[in-house]
């Protein structure tokens, strides 16, 4: 499978928006933002991890190239099922710090499970609108630089990493947004 990665950031309010062709290279193009729309029901929080429906969709200056290497990713219509094998990608760190592309399987963890993980505790709240998704032990996971990467299952985007808890710590599998629960919004706000 050749996945394909964007990440933005908000330094200072200078959105920056980047596209990566291939796993384990590095952004290879670069374009401004041109509009950042918010969920209406988002609250930010000054703990993340109990903050909810945090996504956002993204219109950029100018138009994407697609070819053979960089191609849009359909969005789910239905959460994964538990025990699913999905892909994260991200530009996050690792323990050699860089800023390559890379990916990793992960396990669709059960929402109740992962429910009970934070709540017993009090490290954050999973709602019906997040999916989880990690391998338990905590060897391959979500970090800084990991927020707003796809989580992708049958080649569709399931989920946007919303927060997790360290990296790679054991029992706090990732927290996503589950974008088959806003598809509705999605397709208000930018007809996708």
């Amino acid at each position: 499978m050749n996945l394909k990665c964007a990440f933005y950031s908000e330094p200072h309010l200078n959105i920056q928006f980047a596209l990566a062709a291939a796993i384990g290279t590095q952004a290879s193009t670069y374009y401004t933002v041109a509009e950042v729309k918010k969920h209406e029901l988002y609250k930010k929080s000054s703990r993340p991890e109990f903050s909810d429906y945090d996504i956002a969709v993204i219109r950029i200056n100018g138009r994407f190239t697609f070819g053979s290497n960089v191609q849009p990713i359909p969005l789910a219509t239905q959460a994964p099922p538990t025990g699913a094998l999905a892909v994260l990608v991200g530009w996050g760190r690792t323990i050699n710090v860089g800023s390559k592309l890379r990916a990793v399987s992960v396990p669709i963890v059960s929402q109740d499970k992962c429910r009970r993980f934070y709540i017993n505790r009090d490290e954050g709240e999973v709602t019906p609108r997040m999916l989880c998704a990690g391998v338990l032990s905590g060897d391959f996971s979500t970090c800084a630089g990991d927020d707003g990467s796809p989580l992708v299952y049958n080649r569709a985007q399931v989920g946007v990493l919303f927060w997790e808890m360290g990296c790679g710590r054991a029992d706090s599998p990732p927290v996503y947004a589950n974008v088959a629960v806003f598809r509705d919004w999605i397709r208000k706000n930018t007809g996708v």
